[in-house]
């Protein structure tokens, strides 16, 4: 990390992972190892996150990627990202409202 800034957090295998946090730096980073640890290794491309900057507008920002570059056949990625993208940049503009994190989970199969 830089100077000044600390580790929130890391998506270890890319977009399609969840997220680990300081306490799992001394993970190994082999397919058991992370998945214990509650994430996979995917394509094996880290993001890395530091305190200054939101996860909720990076994995906005993922969202509004996905829903544009979906092929839009299935329902979940046609209506589904799009409409995810929607309410993170409503939470990280601020105009979030309550119970919107239990519907993003209810939606995401969480």
């Amino acid at each position: 990390m830089r100077d000044g800034v600390k580790l929130r957090g890391l998506l270890p295998g890319g977009a399609s992972t969840d997220f680990l946090l300081e306490e799992h730096l001394d993970v190994k980073m082999d397919f058991d190892s992370v998945q214990k640890a509650g994430s996979r290794l995917g394509t094996g491309t880290m993001i890395i996150l530091d305190d200054q900057t939101c996860p909720v507008g990076m994995v906005q920002n993922l969202e509004r990627f996905f829903a544009h570059e979906s092929c839009g056949w299935c329902t979940p990625c046609r209506d589904g990202l799009p409409w995810t993208a929607r309410l993170l940049q409503a939470i990280d503009d601020g105009e979030g409202r309550p119970g919107d994190l239990e519907r993003l989970a209810l939606h995401s199969g969480c």
